[in-house]
């Protein structure tokens, strides 16, 4: 139930701060961040490193709440009110207060970290959702390039899976190259 006071939260935040007229102009970029929460269920399916938790509702239903209104409305949010200078301090300090709210959101029990995760990476990884949801509207391909390194290095860092796959992948195609070269 508390992830619903969330929501609406963030509706009546995005209301009071005439929001709404904004969805067209930011509707690639909440889509863009609901995505990437979509791909980081399927890729860590097996070792999710943080993960809702709820007394009354499924792990599913709160993820898929989530990624359809809560990271979109967050956005939305953050976006509409982006400052024309300071851009980074602004980042740093949504980041910042995301990461605060969070820690709230651990102590009532709403999420579980694993696996090494902490409030550290949870601020790591605002500042590049926040800071990428700013570069989108203007460079989407250079988004895209951070969005899968990114992915890729937090899955090496908290060894999950798909990026241990990867590695092994890598490994063994350039000492198959290194093979082919002559020797001396």
């Amino acid at each position: 139930m508390k992830h619903f006071s969330v929501i609406f939260l963030l509706i009546y935040l995005n209301h009071k701060s005439k929001n709404w007229s904004k969805v067209r102009k930011h509707w690639r970029v909440m889509v863009y961040v609901s995505l990437v929460n979509t791909i980081y269920y399927v890729l860590c399916h097996r070792k999710l490193v943080w993960d809702f938790r709820d007394d009354y509702f499924s792990v599913k239903f709160i993820r898929l709440i989530n990624v359809i209104f809560i990271a979109p409305l967050i956005i939305l949010l953050f976006l509409s009110r982006m400052p024309s200078k300071h851009q980074f301090n602004y980042i740093v300090r949504w980041a910042t207060g995301s990461s605060i709210v969070e820690w709230v959101a651990l102590k009532l029990k709403m999420l579980t970290y694993r696996y090494g995760w902490n409030l550290f990476w949870t601020w790591v990884l605002y500042i590049k959702m926040y800071l990428y949801s700013f570069l989108y509207s203007r460079k989407p391909s250079l988004v895209w390039i951070l969005t899968v390194t990114s992915i890729y290095m937090f899955g090496t860092v908290f060894k999950i899976p798909f990026a241990l796959r990867i590695n092994k992948f890598l490994e063994r195609n350039l000492q198959m190259k290194r093979e082919d070269l002559p020797h001396s």
